[in-house]
């Protein structure tokens, strides 16, 4: 019950041990403030003492814990384990839990599921660890985090077994890893993030499998990492293989060092637009970089923008392998750099071309990206004819369609990369043979 108690001539606000804090163990040590409220436990605003027990002893109980305007030295990992409730506090410059040494500040360590976080920050420095995060093999699901601001030397929100989460208008910034590094899985969503600082040869956005990023942007440190890494392969030293599966509306990918975006395994992605924008100075190697996929990735009314820097690949799309994109709308050059190669997209944009009248125009369908073809006449002499490459062939799959002017059988034999020979059914055929050749590739 919450009531009043008359002291020395004055009221004031006094509430009494609950229940659940006393099934819990915890005995408050300021009775006037209420249920939940750190302060209640001991925690202290000003900084000068340690909070730690204090904000433990609120986590423990089966409660809305509201962290109040304040600083608060933690100097142990906080543990969650109490599953449908909210912790919050008045704002993530206001309610400030200030980590010290080398650990995780606030740490899930229970199957959970509807947890509430908003409205407060995690300042540390670069001795501290990862700022939200959860035990391994733990999963949590069906929760949200919102307004939070996390500044460590870790991951700023690590969550490798979250699915069905929510961030939404969270920033982070990290001094040693990445950012944003979660699990990804069914409606896991990303709204209004910023990844601010993220160090080099690490990512503002992390993601192994499934995720929809909306108006998400960053990075702010040009200098140091890249801005996301989606899809998981062990064989590249990634925890677990993971296929991809990435929606970005109106994301803003700035400022990345050598990749604005990188895929990896395989999947599928949609990014619609927004605006890629390479660094001003130095050089990078692309802004979207394939490292292989055989699902669709879909490129639709993003801007591209050069600020300076020189970039590497002969295309804003890099791919190590050969894979499969198409473009719709005026994006950028309808190309990618495959290994060293050019491989033409087709683009597919919309106009309005008059009232009440609606079309749809392929700018661009290069089919060798289909098919590559090589074509030519030869004529046999005693029934046969070789053909020789002026560029040889990657491979000796391909096929090969002759016709010639006489009522023979014409047939396709040696087959190398360097060329291969006709023959007729006449061993003394004179015949002029059209031939064409087909492959997959470019």
């Amino acid at each position: 019950m919450r009531g009043a108690q008359a002291q020395s001539g004055t009221t004031s606000a006094f509430y009494p041990q609950t229940s659940a804090e006393a099934n819990a163990g915890v005995t408050p040590t300021n009775l006037t403030y209420p249920h939940g409220d750190i302060r209640r436990y001991g925690a202290d605003p000003s900084g000068t003492v340690d909070s730690t027990i204090a904000i433990q002893s609120a986590l423990n109980v089966r409660q809305e814990v509201y962290i109040p305007a304040g600083q608060y030295v933690v100097t142990a990992p906080l543990a969650n384990g109490i599953q449908k409730r909210r912790i919050h506090g008045d704002g993530p410059q206001m309610s400030v839990l200030r980590p010290q040494g080398p650990i995780n500040t606030l740490v899930n360590t229970a199957e959970l599921s509807c947890v509430l976080m908003d409205n407060f920050g995690i300042l540390g420095d670069p001795t501290t660890l990862d700022g939200i995060t959860q035990l391994p093999n733990v999963p949590l699901y069906e929760s949200r985090f919102e307004n939070i601001d996390v500044w460590c030397g870790g991951r700023a929100f690590y969550l490798p077994g979250e699915f069905n989460t929510q961030l939404i208008n969270c920033q982070g910034s990290s001094y040693n890893a990445n950012v944003f590094e979660l699990n990804g899985g069914n409606s896991t969503l990303l709204q209004g993030c910023y990844a601010h600082q993220v160090p080099a040869g690490a990512y503002g956005y992390r993601i192994y499998a499934t995720a929809h990023l909306d108006s998400c942007t960053g990075i702010d440190s040009p200098e140091g990492g890249d801005w996301g890494l989606f899809g998981a392969y062990t064989g590249s030293g990634d925890p677990i293989t993971a296929n991809f599966g990435i929606v970005m509306t109106n994301c803003d990918v700035e400022d990345f060092n050598n990749t604005g975006l990188r895929f990896r395994t395989t999947g599928t992605a949609r990014i619609q637009g927004g605006a890629i924008q390479a660094k001003a100075s130095g050089t990078y190697q692309a802004e979207i970089f394939v490292e292989y996929t055989n699902g669709l990735i879909v490129i639709e009314n993003v801007a591209f923008y050069q600020k300076g820097a020189a970039r590497m690949a002969q295309a804003a799309i890099y791919a190590q392998n050969d894979c499969n994109i198409v473009m719709i709308g005026n994006c950028t050059a309808p190309q990618y750099d495959w290994a060293g190669r050019i491989v033409t997209l087709p683009i597919v944009s919309s106009s309005y071309a008059g009232y009440l009248q609606r079309a749809l125009h392929i700018n661009n369908l290069d089919v060798t990206q289909l098919y590559s073809h090589y074509s030519g006449t030869v004529t046999l002499s005693a029934g046969a004819a070789a053909v020789t490459f002026s560029v040889p062939q990657p491979y000796t799959g391909y096929l090969v369609l002759a016709t010639g002017n006489a009522p023979e059988n014409f047939s396709v034999v040696n087959k190398t990369v360097s060329g291969f020979t006709i023959q007729s059914s006449n061993p003394a055929s004179t015949a002029s043979v059209d031939w064409m050749l087909l492959r997959t590739g470019s």
